[in-house]
């Protein structure tokens, strides 16, 4: 019944977060052939094209170090260590997100003193580009040639560390949140 014990950030909060779309046209050549000359087709092909994106930066999201076992026999609820210190460590990676001496197991019959949701996982970082362009083949016929390419700085966003005091990989990460690089190709004829 300690409601204050449980107090603490939301499970799927972050610290912070921005999402920047963008859209620029790209300023070469005029983007349909004004002669049906090379020089015209040439002008064609390199003008008219579009550059958008949108650019998602994320803090990590909050998460609780619990017990690996009951040994202090204070039932199945309630299974947090105590907490000694702060448990961040300076350079975190996937190897030691979190320094696991600063937790330890409460005296017996008795809960950790550590709180809910104290400690910061991974940030998440992508950027989803696409560059089209449509090409003007009749005065109602049109085709849109995109490219799209998904996560394309290929930045790997971790997933949450293993969070359970006494276990042998504890303060390790182990898997990815999001996707590697993808891309693909489509075209769209309009008539």
């Amino acid at each position: 019944f300690d409601f204050a014990s449980n107090y603490g950030n939301g499970d799927s909060a972050r610290p912070w977060a921005s999402v920047t779309a963008i859209n620029w046209e790209i300023p070469f050549g005029h983007g349909r052939a004004y002669a049906n000359n090379m020089k015209g087709v040439a002008q064609a092909i390199a003008g008219g094209w579009n550059l958008s994106g949108i650019v998602n930066l994320e803090g990590g999201r909050w998460f609780t170090p619990f017990m690996a076992s009951n040994a202090t026999l204070n039932s199945t609820i309630g299974l947090r260590p105590d907490r000694t210190c702060s448990g961040k460590v300076s350079n975190p990676n996937r190897n030691h997100w979190f320094d696991a001496s600063c937790f330890t197991t409460p005296a017996l019959y008795t809960y950790g003193n550590s709180g809910r949701n104290i400690l910061l996982g991974p940030g998440f970082d992508t950027a989803d580009l696409s560059l089209a362009k449509t090409f003007a083949i009749r005065e109602r016929t049109h085709l849109e040639l995109k490219w799209d390419v998904f996560n394309a700085l290929n930045h790997t966003n971790l997933s949450g560390p293993d969070s359970t005091i006494g276990s042998s990989t504890v303060g390790q990460i182990f898997g990815i949140v999001d996707f590697k690089r993808r891309m693909q190709i489509g075209a769209h004829l309009t008539f």
